[in-house]
Order: C-alpha cells, then structure tokens, then sequence
C-alpha cells in the first residue's frame, strides 16, 4: 500500500494528472488548445494540441501559453481525441489538478466530462494552501499560490503555461504533499483521530458488570484495554472481537463498526491483523437504568506511524537532469538530505516568499478611520444639513474601503 492509497484511497498506479491551455478564460465563449495527462509518477498517457472549431485567434492567451495558430492549424479537432480523454476522467482514477475548476469546466464545454465536476478528484492547489497558504483575513480562507511556488516549494522547476508540463509538475506536487509531514498529520491524522472512539456493545454480563464497578455511582473513568476475544454466538460466532478490559473484568464488547474503527486505528486491513490488545480509556455510566461504556484509545496510532513510515519510503526525489532538458535541473538541497521525513519538507529556499504584514496593519488603521469617519464625520454634516459635504464622505468612505481590501488582500493566480 502506497501513501496515495492510505491518504487518498487511490494506488498510485490509479491516479491521472492533468492540464489544459485555452484561447480564453470563458468556458462558453473560448476553446481548448491543449490537453495532457499524466500517470501519478508523472509518465505522460496523453498530450495534444487542440484545433479550435470557432477561434481564429486568441493574442491575449497567446501571449501567456504561446500557442499560435499556426501551431494547431493540423492538430485535431476536439472530437477525434474525445473518446481517448474520457476514459480517464471515469471515476475509475483519481484526477489530480491545479485549480482543476478551471480545467473541468473546459473539458464539460468540449464534451469530454459528462458533468461539470470529477467523480474524484484531488485539487492540489487547495489541499497545499490549507498547510502552507497564508489566512486571508477578509474570508477566513487561504491565499492560494501558483503551481511555480508549490513546485519550487518541493524542489522541481519547468515551464509554465504547457499543459504536459504543468501535469508533470501537478504529479510532483501531488505525490509531495502527500509524503509532507505537515499535510499527513493534518489530513490523514484528523482520519486517524476519528477512530480512537470505536463503539460498543453490551450484554446482560457486561452490564452487571459495570453496575458491580459503579456500587450505586453514575459515572466513572477507568484504565482499560481492549483484549482480543471473539464473538461467542450468532452468525458470526468464532470471529475476531475486542473485548472491553478494566482490571480483568469484561464491560463491554466492540461492535461491528467498533471493530472497522479499531482496523483503523491500527492501520490494517483485517481484524486478524490487529494486535492482541490496545491500551484505552473507559468511561463507564449508569443513566437512566441503562449501564454503558465507552472506549477512547490512548497512545500514538500504529496507523499513523505506518503512514509516516510509508512517506518517507514514497517522498519523490528531485527529478533527474539525466536524459531530460535543463528546466527539471535539481532544485532545494533538502531532497538530497536523509531518508527522515522531516527532511522531506523543504527548507526556507524552496518556499513561497512569506506574505508582508505591513499591508494588513495599514489596512487596519485605515478602516478605523472609515469608522469614525462614519461614526463621526458624516453625522456632523447631516447635523449641519451639508448635505452634498456628507455624500462626498461617502463616496470617499466607499472608495478608499475598496482600496483598503484590495491592498490587504490581493488574491494570488494560480500560476
């Protein structure tokens, strides 16, 4: 199991990355230039330039993807490569993007996307701002940064602005931020935290059990351990089964789901594997003549150790300049550090440049000022009946709030 399996749920070998350059920024209104995929590890599965049907040019978007007419003037139509593109776009593997909205919206236009979303999809533009973007204050979102930052974040360099290049990039990053530190303990860790409560159930014994503990009481917490048992009658009698431990006493059983939740924590597949026991902690209660108990597992998950373990073994190395063009020339000198994981994510080379506060601590001052300007100012006109003074402050109040958000909060393009 690989770590895009473990984080994503998807084996590398059913992941697809992709790009596309337009005449345009309208989905209605512009055409498809080019189109590439590539697998997970970056091999290229489909790259070709695209004839527009009603385009004849496009200068704006030529000077930024640098694809002329005469470039596409014989490549096909959309229609002869559209079977080819829909296969990968099934459900069948994950696509993986950069701002892949952008893309999926071209591909529905071109027919090659039933609907105008993926079935399953990683947005890799998205999932890096939610660990390395910056707070935009205004939203309480995240700054987004272009695909050149987050590839130069993880030490690999191309050029931008071509579909097979920007795919091979977006792979990179991909399969970078899976084996980040940073991100696994954010995405996979929060997974992992969701099974250290896996539900139970009871039985006449385990009840009396707990009522015996209790002496008359309502509550308590005790040390415990699941210790593997196994269900002792139904359909299922001789399976697997965590038994609830305090001391030696059983008070209770995981159920089915507490059973997949205990699979994993542990991090495997099957309930043969799990280990004979877990230390945990049990809430034990008698309320309402029903006496229960509940199970929160202690200790660091063996699954999240396992995933740690996987990424340092996964984390891509940076790209060779054996057989390939200048522009995948190594880049940030941790990649060539020691197999820790920590080393994995890139020293303050490879980052993005840090965002300047000073833009919001002006912003603040100024909107203060808006404030009393409101609170103060235009009252005082009215009071006076100055009425066209008062209008003037507003229209100023109005202007120089827009200005305020724009320089605290310029939004970041993609690449």
């Amino acid at each position: 199991m690989d770590i895009s399996e473990i984080v994503t749920g998807f084996p590398l070998d059913r992941v697809i990355a992709f790009d596309t350059e337009t005449t345009g920024l309208s989905p209605e209104r512009d055409e498809l230039l080019s189109v590439a995929v590539v697998d997970g590890n970056g091999r290229q599965l489909f790259s070709s330039l695209v004839r527009p049907s009603r385009k004849k040019s496009w200068a704006e978007a030529q000077r930024v993807n640098h694809i002329s007419p005469q470039m596409v003037r014989d490549a096909p139509r959309i229609a002869e490569v559209r079977d080819e593109l829909r296969g990968y776009f099934t459900g069948e593997y994950l696509a993986v993007s950069y701002n892949g909205g952008f893309d999926v919206r071209f591909l529905h236009a071109a027919g090659i996307l039933e609907n105008p979303w993926l079935e399953s999809d990683f947005d890799v533009m998205r999932e890096f701002a939610r660990v390395h973007g910056s707070r935009r204050w205004e939203s309480g979102g995240y700054k987004y940064s272009k695909l050149a930052e987050c590839a130069r974040y993880y030490g690999y360099s191309f050029d931008a602005h071509d579909a097979a290049e920007d795919a091979r990039a977006t792979a990179h990053c991909f399969r970078s931020l899976l084996c980040d530190r940073k991100y696994l303990e954010f995405s996979y860790g929060s997974v992992v935290d969701s099974f250290r409560s896996p539900s139970t159930s009871q039985t006449k014994a385990t009840i009396q059990a707990i009522e015996d503990i209790l002496d008359g009481g309502h509550r308590a917490k005790r040390a415990g351990r699941l210790s593997m048992g196994e269900i002792t009658r139904g359909k299922n009698k001789g399976e697997p089964r965590y038994d609830v431990v305090v001391g030696d006493v059983v008070v209770g059983h995981l159920s089915a789901s507490g059973m997949r939740a205990a699979r994993g924590f542990a991090g495997v597949a099957d309930a043969a594997s799990l280990p004979e026991g877990m230390d945990c902690q049990v809430t034990l209660s008698d309320t309402g003549g029903r006496a229960t108990c509940s199970v929160a597992l202690t200790g660091d998950a063996p699954a999240m150790s396992m995933a740690l373990a996987q990424a340092v073994r996964d984390r891509p190395g940076t790209p060779s300049t054996s057989g390939q063009s200048p522009r995948h020339a190594k880049g940030s000198a941790a990649h060539e550090a020691n197999g820790e994981l920590n080393n994995a994510v890139p020293t303050s080379a490879g980052k993005p440049k840090p965002r300047k506060r000073w833009p919001r601590v002006l912003g603040a001052i100024l909107l203060g000022m808006l404030a009393l300007d409101f609170l103060i100012v235009i009252p005082t006109y009215l009071a006076a009946g100055q009425l066209g003074a008062a209008l003037i402050a507003v229209a100023l109040c109005v202007l120089s709030g827009w200005g305020t958000v724009r320089l605290a909060g310029v939004h970041v393009d993609r690449r």
